[in-house]
């Protein structure tokens, strides 16, 4: 082996976190994921690989959504706000990013750094990686059709780009 090499995989398994520097976002959608804000109308995708992820980033591609008909943002209700509404999910709406633990009853959250007009959210990393297997769907919902909670008055459609930091 290579005397750089060895260094850099000695220096990534004593300090992991730096990992991070050597890792790459891999996309996961082929075009654009849009979703609704009612009606269960979520936006799916799948990969075509087996991998490990440790965390997730949507970057936004086009549209707004709301939760009152009034107010349309990237990624939750209101503009610039610090309640976000996008949610990942795998095809049996296990939350994948943000951690389920951050979501309340009504599909909300906040991510430190990041507003509901962001142009992206990077979500934290998790603890253990998360498995996601080839051709396995994935869905990205707004957080109050996903929850069923209050959606009536929802509305609009936006579109986002899905990327995985592997492990």
């Amino acid at each position: 082996m290579p005397k750089f090499l060895l260094i850099v995989v000695l220096l990534i398994l004593d300090f992991p976190f730096l990992s991070h520097a050597f890792a790459q976002w891999t996309k996961l959608n082929k075009s654009p994921v849009c979703f609704g804000a009612k009606g269960n109308q979520f936006g799916r995708f799948t990969y075509n690989g087996n991998i490990f992820v440790n965390t997730f980033m949507l970057v936004h591609r086009s549209g707004k959504v709301t939760c009152n008909r009034r107010h349309y943002s990237y990624w939750g209700c209101v503009p610039n706000s610090s309640r976000l509404e996008t949610i990942l999910t795998d095809d049996n709406n296990k939350i994948l990013a943000p951690p389920a633990s951050k979501v309340n009853s009504g599909g909300k959250y906040t991510l430190a750094g990041f507003t509901s007009s962001s142009s992206a959210l990077v979500f934290p990393a998790n603890k253990k990686p998360q498995c996601i297997f080839s051709n396995s769907g994935l869905r990205l919902w707004h957080g109050e059709d996903l929850k069923g909670h209050t959606e009536s008055d929802n509305g609009g459609r936006t579109c986002a780009d899905v990327y995985a930091l592997l492990v």
